[in-house]
């Protein structure tokens, strides 16, 4: 079973070369973030973008194989569809996925 929740995550600005690079990386969820610093002003966006914060909570002993089979099969699925992947971090304290998609 996977639980969705919703959860307030902030993730440090990217740039776009580097956001390109780490698509389907899953890194360990840091102690603590710095604010993202929004570069809306700098640069109109084309068209207004949804971002979700996803956040499962997965079964003990089962954190390692989810994040695998995300990066091998969801990411290349919503890639193709035209999603933007922010990121995705493990939080192995509570057992919980957390991953940023954009559309």
């Amino acid at each position: 079973m996977i639980v969705v929740t919703a959860n307030t995550f902030a993730v440090p600005s990217r740039t776009d070369q580097q956001q390109r690079a780490d698509r389907g990386a899953v890194y360990e969820r840091p102690p603590q973030c710095a604010a993202r610093v929004s570069t809306a002003a700098a640069r109109p966006a084309p068209v207004a973008r949804t971002t979700h914060l996803r956040t499962y909570t997965v079964r003990d002993g089962l954190l390692d194989e989810w994040a695998t089979r995300w990066r091998e099969e969801i990411v290349p699925l919503r890639l193709e569809l035209g999603f933007e992947i922010g990121g995705a971090w493990v939080d192995r304290e509570n057992n919980q996925f957390l991953w940023l998609i954009s559309y």
